[in-house]
């Protein structure tokens, strides 16, 4: 893991951004198609590491749980991205995981209330 952390720490002090603005963009055009629908079963989206390896991570539609007396609009995606800081800190090695370790980019769904 500190080996890790360390080449993240030095890709970072180089001058090479974490993320870019046109890689976010990307992302969310990526999920904007998926949002429309235009592949029923979910998409693969390709995230960029901080080493610059394509990384396709499956995004499915979320699947929101509902009770009768509750309403839920929906779920959205929502791009979260990492600052240097969570990329090269501490993580217990249960839940750290190699392949995901450089990317600063994650998608996660929220439920809309």
């Amino acid at each position: 893991m500190d080996s890790i952390f360390q080449k993240i720490q030095a890709i970072y002090d180089a001058g090479t951004p974490i993320f870019t603005k046109d890689g976010i963009r990307k992302v969310g055009e990526e999920l904007g198609r998926l949002q429309n629908r235009e592949r029923e079963d979910g998409a693969n989206i390709t995230l960029t590491r901080t080493d610059g390896v394509d990384y396709e991570v499956l995004v499915k539609f979320p699947e929101v749980e509902r009770r009768e007396d509750e309403h839920i609009g929906g779920a959205i995606w929502m791009i979260n991205y990492n600052p240097i800081a969570p990329m090269t800190g501490s993580w217990n090695i249960e839940f750290f995981d190699f392949q995901k370790a450089h990317l600063p980019m994650r998608i996660f769904f929220a439920p809309i209330m």
